[in-house]
């Protein structure tokens, strides 16, 4: 059935045009087609809009540059953790640990060498400031990752300690240990980025 006033295509029984508000005579009986040469009014579109720009995550768009500095950050984190940090010097052989294999054992020089599984925290720390990155918006998420890269930073450099006390001169730092430097501060600066966005 069509409006007679507008002429818009209605559903049969309608007591009400949805284009023009206007009441139809007997709705129960359908309409006769619109009369020829009659054009239905040209209804305004609706504003369209305006679309902010993004950067785009995931399938997802923001527009917050603090939230992408700091995945990318915590991503560096996570491959940092298979990389080599430290390298040990004797007797004139020089061999790469990473992260990993300090948490979980190596063989070095043909010795087994038992992991300490506190060096996990390399990987689980990087993998929550991840996490926080993509799933805490706002301010909330911004403190959030800040507070995360000062304990990432905290514990490279307790470990870094650690390591030059009881090293004896053995052990250098690799690029890894650069890499959790770098990302931690990276996360930081994300977060302060995203603090300050309007």
């Amino acid at each position: 059935m069509f409006c007679p006033k507008c002429g818009a295509q209605l559903p049969d029984g309608s007591r009400f045009c949805a284009n023009c508000g206007a009441q139809i005579a007997g709705a129960s009986a359908p309409a006769a087609a619109p009369q020829a040469g009659h054009v239905p009014p040209v209804q305004p579109a609706q504003p369209v809009q305006p679309i902010k720009p993004g950067i785009a995550v995931s399938g997802l768009a923001t527009n917050d540059l603090g939230m992408l500095v700091s995945v990318v950050a915590a991503f560096v984190g996570i491959v940092a953790f298979f990389m080599p940090i430290i390298s040990l010097s004797v007797f004139g052989s020089t061999t790469t640990l990473s992260a990993m294999q300090m948490t979980f054992g190596a063989t070095v020089y043909g010795m087994s060498m038992d992991g300490e599984f506190a060096n996990i925290l390399f990987l689980v720390i990087p993998v929550i400031a991840l996490v926080v990155s993509l799933l805490v918006k706002g301010k909330p998420g911004a403190i959030a990752r800040i507070v995360v890269a000062v304990v990432l930073l905290g514990f490279v450099f307790a470990w870094k300690g650690q390591v030059d006390d009881q090293g004896y001169g053995f052990f250098a730092m690799e690029i890894a240990f650069n890499l959790f430097v770098l990302s931690g501060a990276a996360v930081a600066v994300g977060g302060v980025l995203s603090m300050l966005k309007k």
